[in-house]
């Protein structure tokens, strides 16, 4: 009998990052995030995938993730690379999957496979994903696809999907399980806030315990729309689609460091002071948001501490906006925060393995 591995695979639109959980020391979980050295990568784009799998395939040549990425810097041509995002996904939900779609994401998973997983023949891969923008519904629907379309093809047994809320919490409560004198949670109302691609979700979180509904604002999907909106009225992409200036909006964000005075925006220039200024109406919701959730007339009980995670967090006018907006309320940044969502993918799918073999014992 063979080892099981278990994976959490978090897609966003541009990235896709991938995790594996495990036990460790005093049968705890803990995780092994998985990449690769970006060595062949440009300078300028190793912010954005220097943690995440390039979500992008290469029509033209059928490659995926890195492979894919040295024609793209060649240039963008009409439907010579595709996503696995939203998009691809909402077009299987309606219309169902094609062959040859369904032949390219199991590819995809293949790739993941040769280049960062590396398996062994005797060991069972196991899997569960999370696809931003897809609601709970739609999120088993897409399970039902993997299952009987993608599985047998791509090796993996897919056990599981989740949504951005449900990983989250997945992750915080197993990481709280393995650290608890670091995260000091066990009398504590503290505030999940995930700052991811798709959308912010704030989740209130009462000794271990989802307590109240979740409250959602922008994430930085919307603030990369604003600038890319923005670059297109200066005509910074003339010859690219919107698709294309948000990735560059996207490497804008994510190279983004305090007192810089440019960013670059399709190899052109703006002020970060102009650039910031872009950005700060979704900056502003979220903070809004934020002090809305945390004013503590708002609450029966006070909050204890507000948690980030996400990608967000690497940006920092989000994070000097969000400490201006929190009533007084400590706020930290935990560990590898833009992997929370696969990792809390990865600690579901261990669960749902380890439950169903003891329902069979």
């Amino acid at each position: 009998m063979g080892l099981d591995r278990y994976l959490g695979f978090h897609f966003t639109e541009n990235c896709i990052f991938v995790a594996e959980a495990f036990i460790g020391r005093g049968g705890r979980i803990g995780w092994d995030i998985l990449r690769q050295a970006n060595y062949e990568l440009p300078p300028e784009w190793l912010p954005l995938f220097q943690t995440g799998i390039p979500n992008f395939f290469d029509t033209e040549n059928s490659l995926y993730g890195f492979a894919a990425l040295p024609a793209i810097w060649r240039g963008f041509s009409w439907n010579r690379f595709i996503r696995f995002d939203f998009r691809f996904f909402e077009t299987a939900l309606k219309k169902g999957l094609s062959d040859e779609s369904r032949t390219r994401l199991a590819r995809l998973f293949r790739y993941c496979q040769v280049y960062h997983i590396h398996p062994q023949p005797d060991e069972q891969l196991h899997a569960v994903a999370v696809f931003e923008r897809l609601n709970r519904t739609q999120c088993d629907e897409i399970l039902d696809i993997l299952k009987r379309q993608v599985s047998s093809e791509a090796r993996i047994s897919f056990v599981g999907t989740a949504d951005t809320e449900e990983a989250c919490l997945q992750y915080l409560w197993y990481e709280y399980e393995g650290a608890p004198e670091t995260l000091e949670l066990k009398d504590k109302r503290v505030l999940l806030v995930d700052l991811g691609y798709d959308r912010t979700i704030m989740t209130p979180w009462d000794k271990a315990e989802t307590v109240e509904p979740n409250v959602q604002a922008p994430g930085m999907r919307q603030l990369d729309e604003a600038v890319a909106r923005y670059a297109g009225r200066l005509g910074f992409g003339r010859t690219i689609g919107m698709d294309e200036l948000m990735l560059y909006a996207q490497r804008a964000r994510r190279a983004f460091v305090p007192g810089q005075s440019e960013a670059s925006i399709v190899n052109r220039l703006i002020p970060s002071t102009e650039y910031v200024a872009v950005i700060r109406e979704q900056a502003n919701e979220i903070a809004v948001r934020l002090g809305e959730v945390t004013r503590p007339h708002a609450r029966k009980h006070p909050l204890d501490e507000i948690l980030l995670v996400g990608e967000g967090t690497a940006f920092s006018p989000i994070i000097d906006t969000l400490q201006a907006a929190h009533w007084n309320v400590p706020m930290r940044v935990l560990d590898e925060p833009v992997f929370a969502v696969a990792k809390g993918a990865a600690a579901y799918c261990w669960e749902l393995i380890n439950s169903k073999q003891e329902e069979r014992q």
